[in-house]
């Protein structure tokens, strides 16, 4: 069996402005698009993108905290291929001198094991893989969904070779994509 490519897709870092993720006073959300795990069964409230400073023009993918925020014309592109996988949460942008729509927060409630512990050279911080240097693959794994993260590193946003093509056809702006064999974090920091 031919091992399946899997790509890594993140932001360009074009968006370098400060800005986080809120919601109504109460909510308890923090980090749960993080956790690759279904939030349907919440009533999120109205979630918002709020930037510290004045509108900026924003590309058609970025991300908050590692959550993928995106625009609707990408969304459907996702979603033609990964419904089952990606839950839509329809958010607000705030900035000091405005507001936008027509915006979304992608949770990714697919997860995998993808990431070859044996072979892959990284550094953990207790228990959680924090830092990934060289990253391998597992072989012969099988068929991966087209969008997931592997509960081992929760940071990387896997996609298939066909999701990627999709992608690529769109020609998104905002969007890196990575191919994952070999991929390492060091262009984040």
């Amino acid at each position: 069996m031919l091992m399946q490519e899997l790509f890594v897709l993140e932001s360009d870092q074009s968006v370098r402005k400060i800005r986080h993720l809120t919601q109504p006073s109460g909510m308890k959300w923090g980090n749960e698009f993080l956790k690759a795990e279904s939030t349907m069964d919440r009533e999120p409230g109205q979630l918002y993108v709020s930037f510290e400073s004045d509108q900026i023009d924003l590309p058609d993918f970025f991300e908050v905290n590692g959550t993928p925020v995106v625009k609707e014309k990408m969304l459907q592109k996702l979603l033609s291929l990964a419904s089952s996988d990606v839950e839509p949460i329809a958010t607000q942008i705030r900035f000091r001198n405005g507001e936008l729509s027509g915006y979304w927060l992608i949770n990714v409630s697919s997860q995998c094991n993808a990431i070859d512990r044996e072979t892959s050279e990284f550094s953990k911080f207790g228990p959680v893989i924090a830092r990934i240097f060289d990253l391998h693959l597992i072989r012969n794994a099988g068929v991966f969904p087209h969008l997931f993260r592997d509960p081992a590193y929760l940071d990387i946003l896997f996609a298939s070779g066909e999701m990627v093509a999709k992608l690529n056809a769109g020609r998104f702006s905002g969007l890196e994509i990575r191919k994952a064999q070999g991929w390492n974090d060091g262009h984040r920091f």
